[in-house]
């Protein structure tokens, strides 16, 4: 009698371990789909996919479509609520035949949706190369809402270095007349800068118009750089040019001022550091 008392007690422990070990599988399996938030990304899909009609007809043929993020809180909601209404005990409801397979295959899944949105937003990325600076989650975001121009400008900072939003047309967001910067700074574009389309395309846009924008301010700057006192004409252009105009103007300053030294005029430096300090006010 005690040896068959001794084999079932000798029993309870390897089936409790291989209980355990199918209770650990089923929440390894079921926190890495918890992490990755499979419905925020299926959500973030969704919306992507309703608000920039200008993308829908690419996005729908791309891989990531078709990969559906949901899946994983379906199956786990349906089989284990199922399992739930006839017992509270966590064992029963991880042995349920089958499922820590279904959610394995839903991982691998999910992995290929997201590699597949990765490829996209590569795609964006390489159209528009700033894209690299922004996470996927924010860049996500700049295209659900590319349709939207003052809500993107919100994203901006993330994207250029000083600017901080865009002037529009009133009652026209998809004209921009004007940028700002991060100071406050603002300038007004040499021309309007058309938004329609896709936002890649009128990022590029606002790019372009930005470079041509200041190198025109630059020109002028330059130009009237000795029209008027150096404190006053400071102020009549935006820091960045102004500053340039400056660093330009010294340059060559300087280099007339050696020139004459080599003429013979020995005070050329002293003179032009007298120039130099009857700047400042």
């Amino acid at each position: 009698m005690s040896e068959k008392f001794y084999n079932q007690l000798e029993e309870l422990p390897d089936k409790w371990a291989q209980l355990k070990k199918k209770v650990m599988l089923m929440k390894q399996s079921v926190v890495p789909l918890q992490q990755k938030q499979a419905a925020k990304i299926k959500r973030k899909l969704i919306s992507f996919d309703v608000k920039q009609h200008n993308y829908r007809e690419a996005f729908r043929k791309s891989k990531a479509f078709f990969y559906d993020c949901e899946k994983p809180y379906t199956i786990i909601n349906t089989a284990l609520a199922k399992e739930m209404s006839v017992t509270t005990i966590i064992v029963d409801a991880c042995t349920i035949p089958g499922l820590v397979d279904k959610l394995e295959s839903i991982q691998s899944e999910l992995v290929k949706c997201e590699k597949a949105l990765a490829e996209y937003l590569e795609t964006k990325r390489l159209a528009f190369p700033r894209f690299y600076f922004v996470s996927s989650a924010d860049l996500l975001d700049i295209l659900s809402n590319g349709n939207n121009p003052p809500v993107v400008s919100k994203q901006l900072t993330k994207l250029f270095d000083s600017l901080a939003d865009l002037q529009f047309t009133r009652n026209n967001y998809f004209e921009a007349t004007g940028m700002i910067s991060k100071e406050g700074e603002s300038v007004k574009l040499d021309g309007k800068c058309d938004l329609s389309g896709q936002v890649e395309a009128w990022l590029c846009r606002v790019e372009e118009s930005m470079k041509s924008t200041i190198r025109h301010v630059m020109g002028e700057a330059v130009t009237a750089y000795e029209e008027k006192p150096r404190e006053k004409w400071v102020f009549d252009y935006p820091a960045q040019p102004a500053l340039c105009g400056t660093q330009i103007w010294w340059t060559l300053e300087v280099n007339q001022a050696f020139l004459k030294l080599e003429e013979g005029h020995e005070s050329a430096l002293k003179d032009y550091l007298k120039k130099q300090v009857g700047h400042f006010p």
